[in-house]
């Protein structure tokens, strides 16, 4: 018996190389891989559907209103800063689910949290000064982030690591979000927005599960979908083209291959979707 249909549209900003297409599938396949098993250890039985498009196509679902929650992915090929018409029909795909279905959740990653920058300003999107930012990161987290990125109460962390390969960041922080996190080399590591009232919201789905906190907005720059050697993948790819010397690229593989608490925030992010998971379950990556 289905206690609890899940239902999440995946905005996919990009495809995977194939190195690590051959191992771990499709960009979707891989956040299948993160939440599927999370939800096989909730405490209620979990339909979970997952839908893909692809916006760099301009593919957009009809019957969003059906939907629980939104995910954006990453994007190697452009930036958040880019005038192309798909990124700038993507923002005001995102402004358009603030606005008309608030109760929907956005989730955004990397380039899904850079991109709500720019949507929803200040528009400030820049080249990292400090340069790349790659592999397994340490993210010191603010009092919100300890809150909202820890999924039990009783084991909060002040400091957590997630999988990073970027070079843009968000250097300015968006109106009305709270910051959650920062690392040495990027100051806005993660997002978040509450509710703009103090109006319980229940999902599209399950109108009467409230998660606590009244958060409608999370974005992270790292990766919990990814493990480290689909980052390995794309360091090897990012050498090839000659956008990382080899030396860089050895040395961030090493970093790449340290654990991340990928699962940690995974539970979290699910905690946020009205499930809450067994930590039995978690694990480093």
């Amino acid at each position: 018996m289905v206690n609890r249909t899940l239902k999440i549209c995946f905005l996919k900003a990009d495809t995977l190389p194939y190195e690590a297409i051959k191992h771990h599938g499709e960009y979707e396949e891989v956040l299948q891989q993160l939440i599927k098993p999370l939800c096989n250890s909730s405490d209620v039985d979990v339909d979970l559907q997952i839908s893909k498009y692809d916006v760099v196509e301009r593919q957009y679902p009809k019957n969003i209103g059906t939907y629980d929650a939104v995910i954006i992915s990453g994007s190697f090929a452009d930036s958040s800063i880019d005038d192309k018409m798909w990124v700038l029909r993507l923002c005001g795909f995102l402004i358009m689910l603030h606005d008309e279905y608030p109760h929907i959740r956005q989730i955004g990653i990397c380039f899904g949290m850079q991109v709500l920058a720019r949507a929803f300003g200040p528009s400030k999107i820049v080249a990292n000064p400090k340069g790349w930012e790659v592999g397994s990161t340490e993210l010191r987290l603010t009092e919100v982030g300890k809150d909202l990125l820890n999924p039990d109460v009783t084991d909060k962390k002040d400091v957590l690591r997630l999988q990073q390969i970027h070079q843009d960041c968000v250097a300015a922080m968006p109106s009305q979000f709270e910051l959650l996190a920062s690392s040495e080399r990027t100051p806005i590591q993660g997002l978040a927005k509450y509710y703009d009232d103090d109006t319980p919201r229940g999902f599209t789905n399950a109108p009467d599960v409230i998660p606590e906190g009244k958060f409608g907005h999370i974005r992270l720059q790292g990766h919990p979908e990814w493990s480290g050697s689909i980052i390995l993948s794309l360091i090897k790819e990012y050498e090839r083209e000659g956008i990382f010397s080899t030396e860089y690229a050895n040395e961030v593989s090493e970093i790449a291959k340290k654990p991340t608490d990928a699962l940690h925030i995974g539970r979290a992010l699910m905690k946020i979707l009205g499930i809450n998971t067994k930590k039995d379950d978690e694990k480093a990556i």
